[in-house]
């Protein structure tokens, strides 16, 4: 039955006109000239040279970027107030009265907490703060009063308070009306590093709007640009390669 099959097939095959035939190799053919033709009308140079281009700014602003993090450390002993960049580390202590994160016992030199609120389509965020305290910057050469109002200041450490109570957060089944305050800060007594201009500011400097604050140091923060990097000089190349073959 296989082979009677197979040879009803092939004789009805056979049996089609030759015309059919024809006219579905045209239908083909036609669909190929009309896709070769809307393929011929995008302009694609011209759209390849502005991703070119956003590409090219991008590692251009990653390279500005790394470069400023990869200054030379400069002791405090000889930080000069000529408003020149530099990067100082060294251990935090306030001038003053240390921040203290309500519910906790935690003293810090710098802080963004983060309120949200649980409601009937979910966490919602009801406000967002942050204070930074002037603090003394100690490197074992010497310290250096330092107002952070206006650095832009990168933590690492975290705690959360929900309703009140800090803890981990796991398991927990939220509740409308529920509170979660997140506090990510950088404790009195730990090492920061800064990067930026400073300026004279009564007995010490001030950090100008460009000033980088690291919880620890910048390693991890030069390890994502340099990932960065690498993926615009790779967009770069096939973008490159990809206006050779369009020409």
């Amino acid at each position: 039955m296989l082979d009677l099959d197979v040879w009803i097939i092939s004789s009805m095959r056979q049996s089609l006109p030759s015309a059919w035939r024809t006219q579905g190799t045209e239908v083909r053919s036609a669909r190929a000239q009309k896709a070769k033709g809307i393929a011929r009308s995008i302009p694609w140079k011209p759209f390849v040279l502005v991703l070119i281009g956003i590409s090219a700014f991008f590692l251009l602003t990653f390279l500005g970027r790394l470069s400023s993090l990869l200054t030379r450390r400069t002791s405090i002993a000889s930080v000069s107030m000529n408003s020149n960049r530099a990067k100082i580390r060294g251990i935090a202590i306030p001038t003053n009265d240390a921040l203290h994160l309500p519910s906790t016992e935690i003293q810090t030199v710098a802080y963004i907490r983060t309120t949200q609120k649980y409601c009937h389509n979910g966490w919602q965020k009801t406000e967002e703060f942050r204070e930074q305290a002037m603090c003394s910057i100690d490197d074992g050469t010497g310290c250096l009063d330092i107002d952070l109002t206006h650095a832009l200041v990168h933590f690492t450490k975290k705690v959360a308070v929900y309703n009140g109570i800090p803890g981990d957060l796991k398991g927990r089944t939220p509740y409308v009306d529920d509170v979660i305050i997140l506090y990510q800060y950088i404790p009195v007594g730990a090492i920061v590093t800064l990067i930026g201009t400073f300026e004279p500011f009564g007995d010490g400097v001030r950090a100008t709007r460009n000033v980088n604050v690291y919880d620890g140091d910048e390693r991890s923060e030069v390890l994502s640009i340099k990932i960065r990097v690498l993926l615009c000089v790779g967009v770069l190349l096939g973008l490159i390669t990809l206006l050779v073959l369009v020409r």
